[in-house]
């Protein structure tokens, strides 16, 4: 083997060492930073639990209002049945009485 050709296959793999070295630098920088961002994010999300909280009972006292109404609404509809069936037993009694006359 020509000395030449020895110092090219040095510098070659020196310079895929160089690179392999720089690669795991950079993937532990990039790892730091996705810590760093996860803690950041996690931090940001604990400070909005009560905001959370906060939205459940609104919704919890919503859903209360909502089922008060229904209940309300499903009375006055069952008396306005029982009313229009009042209203049609006396309709039939008023035929059946101009009938008979």
């Amino acid at each position: 083997m020509v000395i030449w050709e020895w110092w090219v296959i040095c510098i070659s793999v020196a310079l895929a060492a160089l690179a392999f070295v720089a690669l795991v630098v950079y993937c532990a920088c990039a790892l730091y930073s996705i810590r760093k961002l996860t803690k950041h994010i996690d931090r940001k999300i604990h400070d909005l639990d009560p905001y959370f909280h906060v939205l459940g009972s609104v919704g919890k006292g919503v859903e209360k209002c909502a089922y008060r109404e229904r209940e309300r609404i499903e009375t006055r509809s069952d008396q306005a049945v029982d009313t229009l069936e009042w209203a049609l037993m006396g309709l039939t009694l008023w035929q059946k009485f101009k009938e008979r006359k």
